[in-house]
């Protein structure tokens, strides 16, 4: 359990909001921008559910964020459900394709970008930190306790932005508790998780991001090696990956992939989980009063508007994906945003319904890559909604701040939740 002592400094750090402000908006066409899986849906019905794409331009609209990873290669948007399932769980055919991107920021072996053999053995041993016992215990040690100081902070004023005062915060306070990070760094921390992600528009200032998070962890490890304690690195020095430890460099790697994932994607979803509900006629008050109705809420967001729109894959041989030939090497983007809104599969799927009957969506991919977050993720967006429904039922958007509009290509939210608490 987080003491209070530690629970009242890192409530007070400093993060700004505007690490996770919508990059795209700024270099791509708005209307693009704020609803991409209607311009997919559009050019899936003139171009068919696999399309061939020519110096990043689609239907004549350019996608600067959305680069093939190896561009020697072919390059191919993948659209529709049945075909993005079969992409993201046919494993034989189809890897991961971060090679020209994430492998080289967060360092070579890094767990998202791994194929097989070494995939599982080093997922099953990372899934330790993810299981639902652990998400448990960080569920009542850590993100509760969490989430109540910071609504404790708000209930004191009488309007707020939810990203600046509680959707930025949460995932970050979280994912250091986990590590164990001094409350001083908290801020940095997030600063570089961000600049991380934001390498499709400056890459030369996420190579330095990453290698100043990699010294972070450096010194964290050597810490942990002289005074071990209850966190994740103490537990990754402590156990063995067939029949060896993991050295430092590997868990550096798989810190650094860690934390933008556990930060960046969860801010997300909590700002567009709390906007929504709140934008949404009835859905804030049915909440409030009927709790059971937040893990299906939490499905249809995910489902509706997830925080990650596109994945890379390759092929690893010549196959034929929806009546489409394509050659080994192939880079392709699964369009996992437009496959959960596909009209094949959802009636009104443009539509946000959280009284839908609840189906399976692939937000979080499928197959051996689904993400090793997302049962941490799931929590801590229904923890929100719970929690501040139930402390806030009078809660409303402030009509003189901005609209709540989920903006992004490749990762999707919503800036700004002005509110007035109701209080």
């Amino acid at each position: 359990m987080i003491d209070n002592e530690r629970l009242q400094k890192i409530a007070n750090v400093d993060i700004d909001p505007e690490f996770f402000c919508s990059i795209e908006a700024k270099v791509m066409d708005p209307e693009v921008v704020r609803k991409p899986q209607e311009f997919f849906e559009n050019a899936r019905g003139k171009f068919g559910d696999v399309i061939e794409v020519q110096d990043n331009i689609l239907d004549g609209v350019a996608f600067p964020t959305i680069l093939p990873m190896n561009p020697e290669h072919p390059y191919f948007l993948v659209l529709g459900m049945e075909a993005v399932k079969t992409v993201v769980t046919d494993q034989p055919s189809f890897y991961q394709n971060y090679g020209g991107s994430m492998d080289i920021l967060m360092g070579d072996g890094q767990i998202a970008g791994l194929n097989p053999p070494r995939h599982k053995p080093l997922r099953d041993l990372i899934m330790q930190a993810f299981n639902k016992q652990s998400v448990d215990h960080l569920e009542s040690n850590y993100i509760v306790p969490i989430m109540q100081e910071l609504m404790d902070k708000s209930a004191r004023k009488e309007t707020t932005d939810l990203v600046a005062d509680f959707t930025c915060r949460v995932p970050t306070l979280v994912i250091c508790e986990i590590f164990g990070f001094p409350t001083e760094q908290i801020g940095r921390f997030a600063e570089l998780a961000t600049d991380i992600m934001s390498a499709s528009i400056d890459w030369d200032k996420a190579v330095r991001a990453s290698a100043d998070m990699g010294n972070l962890f450096e010194v964290l490890i050597e810490e942990r090696k002289e005074k071990p304690g209850d966190d994740l690195i103490s537990n990754m020095l402590s156990v063995e990956l067939e029949g060896e430890r993991l050295s430092d460099q590997e868990m550096i790697t798989f810190c650094r992939a860690l934390v933008p994932a556990a930060i960046e994607t969860t801010t997300r979803a909590l700002s567009t989980a709390l906007g929504t509900a709140l934008a949404t006629p009835g859905c804030w008050s049915a909440l409030a009063s009927d709790p059971s109705l937040v893990v299906d809420t939490v499905e249809e967001v995910l489902r509706w508007n997830g925080p990650i729109m596109i994945i890379p894959k390759r092929t690893t041989k010549e196959v034929e994906l929806a009546g489409v030939k394509l050659p080994k090497d192939a880079n392709l983007w699964i369009c996992i945003g437009h496959a959960n809104r596909d009209p094949s599969e959802w009636d009104n799927p443009h539509q946000f319904n959280f009284r839908r009957e609840r189906k399976p969506h692939v937000m979080f991919s499928m197959g051996a890559h689904l993400c090793i977050g997302n049962q941490l993720a799931r929590r801590e967006m229904a923890n929100a909604l719970k929690l501040m429904t139930q402390r806030f039922p009078n809660m409303a958007l402030d009509p003189d701040g901005a609209a709540p509009d989920v903006v992004g290509v490749q990762f999707r939210s919503i800036d700004r939740v002005d509110v007035k608490t109701g209080i």
